[in-house]
């Protein structure tokens, strides 16, 4: 006898009938190979990550969510870059952050940083 306490894959995809279901409306759509938003994050990774299988920037922030979560960020949060040009310096109450060119950090949600932009001598 088995029993499993898993939610059912009557397809046996990797990916839940119940989220096939409410994603696509049948069984037949995703599996364990498509990518229906062409985000480069396959569809049973949509699952894995919460994200919108239908939508390749679950966020709205301008990354797909496939390089979102191959370069290690959360493709359900907003990425801060921030943008240096010429010499100056852009540094913040958080530590890490200290640029001199194109920097970004990870931060949660409702997070607070204030920020402070210096322009090099003789720039404005």
């Amino acid at each position: 006898m088995t029993i499993n306490f898993g939610p059912q894959d009557t397809d046996g995809d990797g990916i839940p009938d119940y989220w096939e279901i409410d994603k696509f409306g049948v069984l037949t759509t995703a599996n364990n190979t498509t990518d229906y938003d062409s985000d480069g994050l396959i569809d049973k990774d949509e699952y894995a990550n919460k994200t919108d299988p239908k939508n390749s920037d679950s966020d709205n922030d301008d990354k797909t969510d496939g390089w979102e979560v191959a370069n290690g960020f959360d493709p359900l949060d907003d990425i801060l870059t921030i943008i240096v040009n010429g010499n100056g310096t852009v540094t913040s109450t958080d530590s890490r952050i200290n640029c001199r060119s194109n920097c970004n950090d990870l931060y949660d949600e409702d997070t607070e940083v204030s920020w402070t932009a210096i322009a090099d001598s003789g720039g404005s």
